[in-house]
């Protein structure tokens, strides 16, 4: 049988084993739809509960923001009383003392653009604007008419103690949109005398970005989507970011979360927290009304509403359900996975094994042919195991007038590779065994080592040396050609003495003296005279 024909695969063994697998996998699959229909009933009442509780705690968060700014409103309007601007002609000395009141105002909220007075004429009569954290009152000559703006028009129709909310929008300066963006919502109310005559109303430009902040924080670790929309389903906040505030540019497409999702939208028609499904996940959605002032009067805002949205992509309900599923398999499940891993690894361990030793036998026999080409040379052949001791498996008939031993002693086990190195070198014979595993070389040359013979010599080795290895890149087996440099160590040795012996010459001799070779113009040898005449006593010279 050629060593092909016997390394192809049991196809018995092959036929069992895939039975077995279809078997345990055919049992696996039942047990794992069964799990996961329970598991995703699971995760999709806990990802609503969750987006239920966030919408709730959003809902209040966003209540109380804006009720602390009516609130602020308020105070504002009775400090412009209390102020003297409800006279007809307020005094320069009124309108000084409310634009101080002001400035403090908004310098420790922290949270208004604008902080304005304007007239029953729509006048600006007190204007504070925030300067970045510093608030600064503006001059009167730099004092503006709103008579014609749409919040003043609204607001001095009110009754007292009424509010007006203007929709959330961008800021716009000289009939461009300020940038950088500035999100922004006006909130007034009417100024009257103890006649209730209209004197004016006083306005707050409130920075929309606290709002938005708030919004942002709260829904940071929500695993889905979240959509924050004005009362026309125009994007506020979005996961994408290039749909916000579309609605505030005439040349942005002006598209919303309306036409993007009509089905949902059509559906968030009351206000309440309430639920939609589509194939593109669960949206959990409510529809707030900004809060009126403490009075009973409703605020000038028709359409003052916001629409919170909450998304659960079928991809996230997903993860999480693969994500459960991890840790939910029954003992039986885990047992039937260990036994397939288990009947696997003896089924390839089995045939790796078989494999490897073919494999042996394969390199042994080439090792055989190849036997002649050193018998009775100067070259010995060793195949031998990276195991304890490096017992060797074969070894050519040469080595016996080389070392002295015969072949049988090494094949037999009598002698090892590692019995015969001489113990100082077998340090460098593990550390370079350990180079070529970790650096997967197939050959490498040995630095030149010791070897002991039957009568106790040393003698010194050239080695290079192939390496086996098993289909995980772990080394077997070695499979070395040695050969006896001894005598060109001896030469060597022989060498160095002579040269010892006329540097000793030449340092006899007073006068400084240099040995150049003529053909290569390098300096071989300087005396000591030399050496310290030219270099100051070194104990060499650059040659």
């Amino acid at each position: 049988m050629t060593p092909n024909s016997a390394m192809q695969p049991n196809h018995r063994l092959t036929h069992h084993l895939l039975l077995i697998l279809l078997g345990l996998m055919l049992l696996a699959s039942l047990i794992h739809w069964g799990l996961r229909a329970q598991v995703q009933e699971r995760v999709e009442q806990k990802l609503y509960d969750q987006s239920v509780t966030l919408l709730r705690q959003l809902n209040q968060q966003l209540q109380t923001d804006l009720k602390e700014v009516r609130s602020d409103l308020l105070y504002l309007t009775d400090q412009a009383r209390q102020n003297g601007l409800t006279q007809p002609q307020p005094s320069d000395q009124a309108i000084a003392r409310t634009s101080i009141a002001f400035k403090a105002f908004s310098k420790y909220k922290r949270r208004y653009d604008q902080v304005r007075f304007l007239d029953a004429e729509g006048m600006e009569r007190v204007r504070v604007n925030a300067n970045q954290g510093q608030p600064t009152i503006v001059p009167t000559d730099q004092l503006q008419s709103k008579a014609h703006r749409y919040y003043f028009t609204e607001t001095i129709g009110l009754p007292s103690g009424a509010i007006y909310t203007s929709p959330f929008d961008l800021n716009v300066e000289h009939g461009e949109v300020e940038l950088p963006l500035k999100p922004m919502l006006r909130l007034a109310s009417p100024v009257s005398d103890a006649q209730s005559n209209k004197r004016g109303i006083v306005i707050l430009n409130y920075l929309g970005r606290h709002l938005l902040n708030d919004f942002l924080a709260l829904t940071r670790d929500y695993p889905g989507r979240t959509y924050l929309l004005n009362s026309e389903g125009r994007y506020l906040l979005s996961p994408n970011k290039l749909q916000e505030w579309n609605f505030m540019f005439p040349d942005s497409p002006q598209v919303g979360f309306a036409q993007d999702h009509p089905l949902i939208w059509s559906q968030i028609t009351q206000r309440g927290i309430a639920s939609s499904r589509t194939a593109e996940g669960r949206f959990v959605h409510l529809r707030m009304r900004l809060p009126n002032s403490q009075s009973s009067l409703s605020s000038g805002c028709q359409n003052c509403e916001f629409v919170l949205i909450l998304q659960i992509p079928e991809s996230l309900l997903e993860t999480q359900i693969d994500q459960e599923m991890a840790h939910q398999y029954p003992l039986l499940g885990l047992f039937f996975l260990i036994l397939g891993a288990v009947l696997i690894f003896l089924t390839f361990n089995r045939e790796k094994r078989r494999l490897s030793e073919l494999q042996i036998q394969h390199l042994n026999q080439e090792i055989a042919d190849e036997r002649d080409l050193f018998i009775g040379g100067p070259t010995v052949v060793i195949h031998w195991r990276n195991e304890f001791g490096w017992p060797i498996d074969y070894i050519s008939s040469n080595v016996e007038p080389l070392l002295g031993y015969t072949a049988e002693e090494f094949q037999s086990g009598e002698l090892s590779l590692s019995s015969i190195v001489a113990p100082s070198y077998l340090q460098q014979l593990i550390q370079e065994n350990e180079a070529a595993q970790t650096d997967s070389r197939s050959w490498f040359e040995r630095k030149p080592y010791q070897l002991v013979s039957a009568d106790g010599r040393r003698l010194w080795i050239q080695d290079t040396t192939s390496v086996i290895r098993d289909s995980a890149g772990h080394i077997t087996h070695f499979y070395a050609y040695i050969s006896d440099i001894s005598p060109l160590k001896q030469a060597e040795e022989k060498l160095q003495r002579s040269h010892h012996y006329i540097q000793n010459v030449v340092d006899t001799i007073a006068d400084p003296t240099l040995v150049i070779n003529i053909d290569t113009y390098r300096l071989e040898i300087a005396n000591s005279a030399a050496r310290q005449t030219y270099c100051g006593g070194a104990t060499s010279m650059r040659r």
